[in-house]
């Protein structure tokens, strides 16, 4: 039920009025109708007697304070009564046409549909019975750009950064179809929150206010707007550059830097098909927006969507019970190699027989570990079962190898033989299935969780997948097994003991790989390769590569299975640093997707470009990059529900990409929007990683105590979900070095950087990032000679990444170059220069060469 507001309500303090009988005389002359008179009377007659008038009502909004007028209408400050929040509510002129009105209506509605952080986002519109029209947006606590700009006299790189973030508002608007028509600095706010937003989209005054007949502002209206020409998006360009140089004034700047000017010149032409375009536009601002680039924790980024988990467990007396059971007597290499040794000494006919039973010892080989995985996790009187099974089996091939190496004479009879002499121990689990109703009740949890895991609930999933588990394990066949430790592994690699979802998952490929069950196996080497490559073990998750394509051939795998087997492979192979393998990998996916292989499965779409974008990133193809997380996002979007935490992922990968383009407050604005969504789905991994990406956005920006605080928070999310030591460890410490940094303590930078590198250890292929911290780092702090060894150390790690072998050129030869040792320095700048010639990155590290190399004497 909405609570009744009053004028008073909003004005804290009004004063006292004792003349009561005038106020309600006042009272009797309220207007009946028109709401825009009748707050302004409520608040006349508040302000003089301190009445508490109740304040005008327009649809579900009531009106408390009046912000402001233009045009084409009175903008208030109101409260939603329905959602309980504050509003800014924009009452059109009841002296427009009523066509001119609706077509205002028809424009806001539109741009509801524009999701942008640097547009001011439209919640309503209507119409109430008197005819007034209302727009309902944001309220935004702040100022326009022509009154920040006057008060805070912002530097060059300031100012760029804020008409980087209109312009960015303007550009989704167009993306949607959307053409504003009166751009200026007063419809540029710039919230408390220090975030630009875009007000006003086609909401332009009209002529009896004394502009111009085509809507718009005299003195931003384009040339061919004057005479009468359509609106367009170079109309808005013109209007944009004309904003620019009236802030430029407006804070004192002489004149912006020198690109950027023949650009904004360039907007202003008179002909609009010689504008260029709002995208070269940005460019140059951006190349005025010399930050600190996101170089260090770029590893991360790419870890995001790979499934990881980590701690440790046992099940039940598992430990104690598995060591007890048979011991392996050499299946795999001791014995084979003794059957071949004996079997040479028969000539052709031993030859024969040794190739012939090559493979069948293979088999029986695997089917041995399949089963004593599964008597490992079984209940005690089945595990007794398969344990003497077990041992007989072990006995009979004992008993075979002997046979063979004391036999004096050898026939083509025994080689046929041989095969049967063993007996195949996946039959050791005949007659133990489960009887009909648990196996349904089985088959229904294992059901639930696939379900619950296909949405991202992994919280929810946990129980069932729990209990499928445990039930699966006292009395089920070795179909139900293998499906009930895979999900459970899954889940727990997600967000669970890593240690436990290792465990799981290799008994699930052991189980399903002996009973044939290849898309089983295949699944579960998939999420194991993810789990060991999330830096628990990078090089055994390569090692999985040649079973994972065996159980592939055997599948005659489907497009998404193949899909996310590549995904997989090339994710080992990056933690090593196999980039080869990993571009190869991506590229396939990328032609599976392009030709239409996996337009049925959204997933597989997703992982695909996912991988591709970290290929783009190594190959500073930003552009692209971003091009790709949006289509990400796109995908994800209309596959997932909207809180699913694939959607969140996604959201964060969006955020990367803004923040390597250099727009740090669309990045955080995306940060903002996937971070939540990991929060509800309790992926603790993800969340923490998101967290630390936020944290470097808000460096970016500035903000130190709040990334300060974002690091802080990631830090202690993974201090309690992964072990001492992990390699993600070292992600916030960086972070919180980067802070110290930027505040000088250079101390507290060197103590959190060489707690990084301690954490990653010196064959870590991660460790040049913290080592190149260390090494800007000293050089700020002054010791050049330390500086330089740090990042010739950090050079060795970076291996074949072109940028970061760059940047670490670049830093060195600015330490040569403050020592005034010139030739030293060119050569630096010289190889910076040549490590990244012919690749498409933004312009800044490039400019930056530049401008040192001409500094030089």
């Amino acid at each position: 039920m909405a609570t009744e507001r009053t004028t008073s309500e909003a004005r804290a303090g009004a004063p006292a009025s004792t003349d009561a009988g005038l106020s309600r005389a006042l009272g009797e002359l309220r207007p009946a109708h028109d709401v825009v008179q009748a707050q302004l009377f409520a608040s006349v007659t508040a302000a003089l007697f301190g009445a508490p008038v109740a304040a005008p009502r327009l649809g579900p909004y009531t009106l408390v304070d009046r912000v402001g007028a233009g045009g084409m209408g009175t903008v208030f400050s109101a409260w939603d009564d329905r959602l309980e929040r504050r509003v800014a509510l924009k009452v059109l002129h009841r002296g427009h046409a009523r066509a001119r009105a609706d077509e205002v209506l028809r424009e806001a509605r539109a741009l509801a549909r524009v999701i942008d952080p640097h547009v001011v986002p439209v919640y309503d519109t209507g119409r109430d019975a008197h005819d007034d029209a209302w727009i309902a947006m944001e309220f935004v606590a702040g100022t326009d750009l022509r009154v920040a700009a006057r008060r805070e006299q912002p530097t060059a790189v300031v100012l760029a950064r804020w008409l980087a973030q209109a312009l960015a508002g303007v550009l989704a608007a167009h993306a949607a179809g959307i053409l504003h028509g009166d751009l200026k600095p007063e419809n540029l706010l710039r919230g408390d929150d220090g975030r630009v937003r875009v007000v006003d989209f086609g909401m332009a005054v009209e002529p009896e206010v004394g502009d111009d007949a085509r809507g718009g502002t005299r003195g931003f209206l384009a040339p061919e707007l004057i005479i009468g020409g359509r609106a367009s998006a170079a109309s808005d360009l013109y209007a944009f550059a004309v904003t620019a140089e009236e802030l430029r004034g407006e804070a004192g700047l002489h004149r912006w830097p020198r690109a950027l000017e023949r650009a904004l010149r360039r907007a202003r032409a008179r002909d609009p098909a010689r504008r260029g375009t709002a995208g070269e536009l940005a460019v140059a601002i951006g190349g005025v927006v010399r930050r600190d680039r996101d170089r260090r924790g770029l590893f991360a980024v790419l870890a995001l969507g790979v499934v990881a988990g980590v701690a440790t467990i046992a099940t039940g007396d598992g430990i104690d019970a598995c060591a007890r059971l048979a011991d392996d007597p050499g299946w795999e290499q001791v014995m084979p190699r003794r059957v071949a040794a004996a079997l040479a000494r028969f000539g052709a006919a031993g030859q024969r027989a040794a190739d012939d039973l090559a493979p069948r010892l293979q088999d029986t080989a695997r089917s041995w570990h399949a089963t004593r995985e599964l008597a490992c996790a079984s209940a005690p009187a089945r595990r007794a079962q398969l344990d003497a099974c077990l041992r007989r089996s072990n006995r009979e091939l004992q008993s075979l190898v002997l046979g063979l190496e004391t036999a004096s004479s050898f026939s083509g009879n025994d080689g046929a033989r041989l095969g049967e002499v063993i007996g195949d121990p996946a039959r050791c689990d005949e007659g133990t299935a489960a009887p009909d109703g648990e196996r349904v009740q089985l088959h229904e949890q294992l059901l639930l969780t696939q379900v619950l895991l296909d949405a991202g609930d992994f919280a929810a999933a946990e129980p069932p997948a729990r209990a499928a588990w445990e039930q699966a394990r006292r009395n089920a066949d070795a179909e139900m097994v293998a499906r009930a430790a895979y999900l459970l592994g899954r889940t727990y690699a997600v967000a669970g003991p890593a240690a436990q979802a290792r465990e799981l998952l290799e008994r699930a490929y052991y189980v399903a790989e002996a009973a044939a069950l290849d898309d089983i196996a295949a699944d579960a080497t998939i999420v194991l390769m993810h789990l060991l490559g999330g830096s628990i073990d990078p090089e055994a998750a390569l090692g999985w590569r040649r079973p994972l394509e065996a159980e592939l051939a055997r599948a005659a795998a489907e497009p998404g299975l193949e899909a996310r087997a590549r995904v997989a492979i090339a994710r080992a192979a990056e933690r090593v640093g196999d980039l080869a393998t990993m571009r190869v990998q991506a590229r396939e996916l990328l032609r599976m997707v392009d030709d239409g292989e996996l337009d049925g499965d959204p997933v597989a779409q997703l992982r695909a470009r996912t991988l591709y974008v970290t290929v783009l990133r190594l190959d500073g193809d930003v552009p692209s990059l971003l091009a790709q997380q949006l289509a990400s996002l796109a995908i994800a979007s209309r596959a997932f529900r909207p809180d699913h935490p694939d959607v969140g992922i996604t959201w964060v990968g969006v955020g990367s990409a803004w923040d390597d383009l250099g727009d740090v407050e669309r990045a955080i604005a995306a940060f903002e929007r996937g971070i939540p969504l990991l929060e509800r789905a309790e992926v603790p991994r993800q969340l923490a990683l998101a967290l630390y990406l936020l944290g470097r956005a808000q460096l970016a920006a500035g903000r130190l105590d709040q990334a300060q605080h974002a690091f802080e928070r990631s830090a202690a999310i993974w201090a309690t979900t992964v072990e001492a030591h992990h390699p993600d460890l070292s992600l916030p410490s960086i972070g919180q070095a980067e802070v110290a940094h930027a505040r000088g303590d250079y101390g507290t930078a060197r103590r959190r950087y060489h707690e990084a590198i301690e954490i990653l250890g010196p064959d870590d292929p991660t460790v040049g990032w913290p080592l190149f911290g260390l090494g800007e780092t000293e050089a700020a702090a002054g010791d050049a000679a330390a500086a330089r060894l740090h990042l010739r150390r950090a050079r060795e790690h970076f291996g074949d990444n072109p940028i970061m072998t760059s940047e670490t050129w670049f830093a060195e030869g600015k330490t040569w170059a403050r020592e005034g040792q010139s030739a030293r320095a060119r050569q630096c700048f010289a190889a910076a220069s040549a490590a990244i010639e012919g690749m498409v990155i933004g312009p800044e590290l490039a400019t930056a060469i530049a401008a040192e190399l001409a500094a030089l004497p």
